[in-house]
């Protein structure tokens, strides 16, 4: 009998939710420096699992049957699909704060 597998598991539920959390706390602080901080690493993340994504995953899916192939995918995008998102509206909601919050002027940054 086949076993079906959970596609969101709890560690990416978890990632989702610190991210979230850390924007919220970041807003919530008023911290120019923390929600710098947000946005760079939250916007590093989007980049790096695109990047490792499209470059690593490629090769190693070159690789593989295509029944194995398409198995992978099918655990692969709903995941992308849920994560992917949410890092990028924390970035953008981020930068929009600091963009709005006139951090160009702040002490932090003269």
């Amino acid at each position: 009998m086949l076993q079906r597998s959970r596609i969101l598991g709890p560690g990416l539920c978890l990632d989702f939710a610190y991210s979230i959390c850390d924007l919220i706390i970041a807003l919530w602080s008023g911290s120019l420096f923390f929600l710098n901080c947000v946005h760079v690493l939250s916007g590093g993340a989007w980049t790096v699992v695109e990047l490792f994504t499209a470059l690593a995953m490629r090769r190693v899916l070159r690789g593989l049957r295509p029944e194995v192939r398409a198995e992978f995918v099918k655990k692969l995008v709903p995941a992308r699909l849920f994560f992917m998102p949410a890092l990028a509206s924390v970035s953008i909601t981020a930068g929009v704060y600091l963009a709005n919050g006139k951090a160009a002027t702040s002490i932090l940054y003269r």
